[in-house]
């Protein structure tokens, strides 16, 4: 699948409402986002988490990885291997490399 074909799907896809609890300074910060790009508050905070999900993935995945090298975390070593094959099928279920950065 390739970027296109995973922004249509997503697109496609039918939106289900929420509650969120937010900080107030961070809506702000939102909201003046949306004056900028011409966007509602929905469609920024969806843009936001969207690229949000593959930063932390990608965090996630050197931080488990350095813990791996470290001696302090070696009885947990199997644990964060497992972690990250899983870590693994969650980037390939949802094609998380493709998402734009």
């Amino acid at each position: 699948m390739n970027i296109e074909e995973l922004k249509k799907t997503f697109e496609s896809s039918k939106m289900k409402k929420i509650s969120l609890n937010i900080n107030e300074k961070t809506l702000e910060m939102i909201d003046d986002m949306c004056k900028v790009y011409g966007l509602d508050r929905t469609k920024m905070i969806a843009g936001i988490i969207m690229s949000g999900i593959k930063g932390q993935t990608n965090f996630t995945e050197k931080t488990w990885n350095n813990f791996i090298k470290d001696k302090e975390y070696k009885d947990k070593k199997k644990l964060i291997e497992g972690k990250l094959k899983e870590l693994e099928s969650f980037k390939k279920k949802w094609y998380i490399d493709t998402i734009p950065s």
